[in-house]
Formats: structure tokens, C-alpha cells, sequence
């Protein structure tokens, strides 16, 4: 590429690296080091990311005394966006809090790619009696990048049609999924010589409380990690299961990935329970790993499995799933879910498809 071509990219709106969060975190990590083989790349990074350097290979780190996630997430991206404004080209936006700044992009054009990551919207973190109020803002943030973006990133095929409206602007690039490796597997204290898993926080979207409940009520054995003790609801049930039933063991929420690849290898079928998210990254980095799917029935999840894998709707559903499930059924869906991942959610192609659109 020539130095013409050459631009500064500016990613904005997840903890930063190193990645120790969540899937944007992830994200990020792994198109970085693509992105600046050809681009000067800049992250933004928060005040939980760890401190290290100012660079990581060639990717410039600008650290913020602030979080990326709550209430300052929206003061945190403002000035991220700002301070890009000064010397940015083109703008990775992740995430809809940074609508603070949708002025000044207004104001100061720049090439901005926007990804909302799922359905935020629909999501409801502060507290509830304000649940209204967050659930406006963020709606009028979204529509606002929608409108200022040059291209808008959509991770799953689902959330095409209720976008319409921006066809031109609508590309779909979806997540990538883990890489294995023998450095992957080691050895955990497992309570359990079989077991079935599911990963995610502690938000009612989640539907931890459906898979707990279902999951008392059926033989098969449950590992479920969360970070049980950072909401009312992982709390209460936390209180409500831990030690309560034999075949279930609650895990804290694990950022060691080798741990918690060694969790998920071990396990024979892999709990998804999420209904808000896009392309969810603890899905496909589950389909990765070679692991059999059951998933809640929401179109999100069926797009991501190519309709391949176990469907339920509600605890009884799950039940009578669970219940009825074979092996044999299973090693079918874990061939299934590996080829659809080798095919789709490789890293390499995700960071690709990123490049092309800087």
C-alpha cells in the first residue's frame, strides 16, 4: 500500500488492550495488529485496562482516567471521539456512548465506521425506575450514528431488515471465534466427570435464571460462570442456587483465557442463553471450540448456527430438551457448529473484512 493510501485509525469504545473484558475487547485484539501492517492505528483505552507501554507492536495505547462501561462510558467516548477529531481519518466507533460527540462529528467530518454490537438498545444497565430514560438516550445515540456513519458494521444478518433504511451503508462482519491450541488445555479443580456449560454475565437478558431453573429440575450437570456479585440479579441467584442442588456448581467469572478454555473443552454441550446480542463471541468462540449448541430461540442465535443446532424457548422448553437429548446427537451438532466456525468466524477473515472498509 502506498503512503497515500495511509491513513491514522482511531478505535474507540472498549476497555483498551490488553483485552481482559469482554468481546469488543477481543474484537479489537485481534484486527489490531492487520489493521496497522498498512494504517497508523490509535486505541483508546480505559482506566481498567492494564497498564503497560504506549504502543503494543505498532498500535499507538492513549489511556483515559475514566470506564468504559456505566455512566462515565459516556463522558469516557466523548473525549476519545474528541481527541481523535485532532488527527484522525477514519474513526472505528464500538458501541452507541459516544452519541455525546455526535455534534462534532457533524461539525468535523470524518470517515467513521460504527458498530452498535447487538441490540444495546433493548438493553436496560442502570436502574430500572431510570430504565426508560437510558433505554431514549441510547436509541437517539444509535439512530444518530446510524445517520453520521459512513458504513454501519452489523455482526449478524438478522438486524438487516429493521435497518432498511441505511442499505447503502450496511455491512455485515460478523466475530471471530477461538483459536486452539495446546496451550489452551490445562487442568481445573471440576467438580463433575461430565457436565454441560454456559458462560455470560450476571443481566436479565441473559436468562441465567431460566437456565438455573431448568437445570434443578433435570439429571445433566451444569457449570455456569458469571460475575454473580455485580448486579441484584446475579446476587439473588447466587443465593438462590450456590450449594443448592448437586448438579449444579456456579463458577465466578473467569479472564484467564486458558482457564476458561480448559472449562469449556471439558464440557460436552455448551448452554446459550443470551437473546439480545448480535453474532454473540461466547457462541462462536463455543462453536470454535468444538463444542455442541443449545441455544435460546431468538432469529440472532439461529443466524449465527445456521439452524444446526438445539433450540429452546423457556424453561419447560428446556427441560424436555435437555431430557430428551442423545450423544449421538450431540457429536452430529459438534461437527456441525466446528465447520460453520472454521468457515465464518476465523479471525483472520473478520480483520480482513475490517481493513477493506478503512
Amino acid at each position: 500500500m502506498s503512503i497515500i493510501n495511509k491513513r491514522k485509525v482511531a478505535i474507540i469504545g472498549t476497555n483498551g488492550l490488553p483485552a481482559n473484558y469482554g468481546g469488543f475487547e477481543t474484537l479489537v485484539s485481534n484486527i489490531h495488529q492487520t489493521i496497522a501492517e498498512t494504517h497508523e492505528v490509535t486505541i483508546y483505552c480505559s482506566k481498567k485496562s492494564p497498564r503497560v507501554s504506549r504502543y503494543i507492536g505498532r498500535t499507538r495505547l492513549i489511556r483515559i482516567p475514566l470506564s468504559a462501561n456505566g455512566w462515565q462510558s459516556f463522558l469516557y467516548d466523548f473525549i476519545s471521539i474528541t481527541h481523535s477529531l485532532f488527527y484522525a481519518d477514519t474513526l472505528i466507533i464500538l458501541g452507541l456512548s459516544g452519541g455525546l460527540a455526535l455534534p462534532l462529528l457533524h461539525l468535523f467530518p470524518r470517515k467513521v465506521l460504527y458498530n452498535p454490537g447487538g441490540v444495546e438498545t433493548s438493553k436496560v444497565r442502570g436502574l430500572k425506575l431510570t430504565g426508560k430514560l437510558e433505554s431514549y438516550i441510547k436509541t437517539i445515540f444509535d439512530q444518530g450514528f446510524f445517520r453520521f456513519s459512513d458504513k454501519i458494521i452489523l455482526d449478524n444478518e438478522a438486524f438487516f431488515d429493521s435497518l432498511a433504511l441505511y442499505t447503502d451503508k450496511l455491512r455485515l462482519i460478523e466475530y471471530g471465534g477461538e483459536e486452539i491450541s495446546t496451550e489452551n488445555i490445562i487442568k481445573w479443580d471440576c467438580p463433575f466427570d461430565s457436565y454441560d456449560i454456559s458462560v455470560s454475565r450476571a443481566q436479565e437478558d441473559m436468562n441465567l435464571h431460566l437456565v438455573l431453573e431448568a437445570y434443578s429440575k433435570c439429571a445433566r450437570n451444569l457449570v455456569i460462570i458469571s460475575n454473580w456479585t455485580t448486579s441484584d440479579y446475579g446476587q439473588d441467584l447466587w443465593s438462590k442456587y450456590y450449594g443448592k442442588f448437586v448438579n449444579i456448581f456456579l463458577h465466578d467469572a473467569v479472564y484467564d483465557k486458558a482457564k476458561l478454555n480448559a472449562m469449556r473443552m471439558g464440557a460436552s454441550l455448551y448452554v446459550h442463553s443470551h437473546m439480545l446480542c448480535g453474532t454473540a463471541p461466547s457462541l462462536v468462540e463455543a462453536m470454535s471450540l468444538h463444542l455442541g449448541i443449545i441455544c435460546f430461540d431468538v432469529p440472532t442465535n439461529r443466524y449465527t448456527t445456521e439452524e444446526k443446532a438445539i433450540y429452546f424457548n423457556s424453561t419447560e422448553d428446556l427441560v424436555l430438551k435437555l431430557s430428551g437429548i442423545e450423544d449421538t446427537r450431540i457429536e452430529l451438532i459438534k461437527e456441525s457448529m466446528k465447520e460453520i466456525a472454521d468457515r465464518r468466524y476465523s479471525w483472520k477473515l473478520i480483520a480482513e473484512k475490517y481493513l477493506e472498509l478503512i
